[in-house]
């Protein structure tokens, strides 16, 4: 039966049909796109509401967000201070008992009052009987206190408790996991919540055999999106073969390593150091890891994903790219690719490398930006408009949780941040380097389908999957609320899978 939504006012992302007054779908797919009302077996009256396709975040991790709905947020507006920490702290451990692990995420010393990181004496003062970690909110780093050390095997007498890139991850694979039964019901949330934003294909960036086997279970039950895998290249370099997923909406899309770390955590790899400081940053990977990593990605006929945010870590990526190996899709991303000297830019297009970066975090974290960088961050620092004028492949994502802000995953904060380029604060993050809205739901829709190498998703296009959004307010004509933009109706392959109340 062929659905019909008349007097709509669509952005199709449709280069040849930009826009549209109508649409029908049937069986999943869009079946008609006019500038004309149509005829169908059921008609909807879109009432000129603005309908765009529906988004794509093709970087994140929803499992470590179904985690953090169990642990402390570490965020504004409830903790301001390492103070208000370490209260959050003593609540749970009068609340859960002795023994049990405390973990808590988001924390960013530039939004606290003391303007400095915690520090395992803060957390002691806290919580001594129980293991506690703080996560900063790049993911990179974490604290711990001494009973968390004790437990990890780590002497708090010769141990400040900052853990940082590999040792930090490492770290995390001896935490007690969540029980099944709370990811699945974590992860039911989760799905509705994206669902809530627009969002029906989703990503996995540092996947595992045991997340694949999680996600094959959650989409029969929790999960509704479809999902683009990556495999973290740690994981899984000393296996031969690959698991393959039994759900058909789970998509094995590439194996992902970590070049460097965070700007603001002053982990990313620089040509120049740090703000008042002789530090520039380190890589996390050797060259020999790299091109192994890469042979993988060839080996299985998948992307190779590399984490780069320091200048001289996206060198070192140009650098080591071999030949590519795909043809429906770019054979190698950065992601992030943050700290960019104009020289990168010629570079990144010559060796065919696509960008997958994420304007939440100058947005969310210009406290960090300002610190580590200086104000001069915003003459280089995701040069978007530069990127897109070299013809470099390009798509936005969030790499939720990972950044200071309480509701990192929201599409329509990133396009704020995008689109006007100015932090929450109001300061300016690089004028010159403003995109249209309609580039940035480009890049949020039909330019992350290509980087997927998925032909039929991402524009409001004749036999392209009905997956498609209606919004409260019109966007195209009017950013100034842009960031409060609410999704009335999520259509996914024809069937209305979100309704606001």
């Amino acid at each position: 039966m062929k659905t019909t939504i008349i007097n709509a006012k669509i952005y199709t992302a449709n280069p040849d049909m930009p826009y549209a007054k109508s649409i029908s779908f049937e069986d999943g797919y869009f079946t008609e796109v006019s500038t004309e009302n149509l005829n169908g077996d059921t008609l909807l009256d879109a009432e000129n509401k603005l309908i765009i396709p529906a988004l794509l975040d093709i970087h994140m991790h929803p499992i470590w967000i179904a985690e953090n709905i169990n642990k402390l947020a570490c965020v504004p507006p409830k903790i301001n201070s390492i103070e208000d920490l370490k209260q959050g702290v003593k609540h749970i451990r009068a609340t859960r008992g002795n023994g049990k692990w405390i973990l808590g995420w988001g924390f960013d010393e530039g939004k606290m009052k003391e303007n400095r990181i915690c520090t395992k004496e803060d957390l002691d003062k806290a919580c001594f009987d129980c293991p506690v970690i703080i996560e900063r909110t790049c993911n990179h780093i974490c604290v711990c206190n001494t009973s968390a050390l004790l437990a990890l095997n780590i002497n708090p007498a010769n141990h400040n408790g900052i853990l940082k890139e590999k040792e930090k991850f490492d770290t995390f694979n001896h935490i007690p996991p969540y029980s099944k039964d709370e990811l699945t019901h974590n992860i039911a949330k989760l799905s509705n919540d994206l669902f809530s934003k627009g969002i029906t294909t989703i990503s996995e960036m540092l996947g595992t055999p045991d997340t694949l086997r999680f996600y094959d279970e959650a989409m029969r039950t929790s999960l509704g999106q479809r999902l683009a895998f990556a495999y973290d290249y740690h994981q899984i370099k000393n296996t031969t073969h690959l698991p393959s997923p039994r759900n058909s909406r789970i998509r094995i899309q590439g194996v992902k390593i970590l070049s460097d770390g965070s700007v603001s955590g002053q982990t990313a790899w620089c040509s120049t150091p740090y703000l008042n400081t002789d530090n520039y940053g380190n890589t996390t990977i050797t060259d020999e890891e790299f091109i192994d990593a890469q042979n993988i990605a060839k080996r299985h006929n998948i992307q190779l994903i590399v984490h780069a945010m320091g200048d001289k870590a996206i060198e070192k990526v140009i650098r080591l790219k071999a030949d590519d190996w795909l043809e429906d899709m770019p054979s190698l991303r950065i992601e992030h690719y943050a700290i960019v000297k104009d020289h990168l830019l010629e570079e990144t297009k010559k060796k065919n490398i696509a960008v997958v970066s994420q304007p939440i975090f100058v947005f969310a974290e210009i406290e960090s930006y300002l610190k580590n960088l200086g104000s001069s961050f915003k003459d280089y620092c995701y040069p978007y408009k530069k990127i897109l004028e070299n013809k470099i492949q390009l798509a936005f994502s969030s790499d939720a949780p990972a950044t200071s802000w309480a509701d990192p995953v929201n599409p329509f904060v990133a396009m704020k941040s995008a689109c006007q380029r100015q932090s929450y604060s109001g300061y300016d993050t690089g004028f010159e380097e403003c995109i249209p809205i309609t580039t940035a739901i480009d890049l949020y829709t039909r330019e992350a389908s290509k980087v997927l190498g998925v032909e039929s998703l991402g524009q409001i296009k004749k036999g392209y999957l009905a997956d498609f959004i209606v919004l409260d307010r019109d966007i195209l004509t009017d950013q100034t609320t842009l960031q409060n933009t609410q999704v009335l109706e999520t259509y996914m392959s024809g069937k209305q899978c979100y309704k606001r109340k």
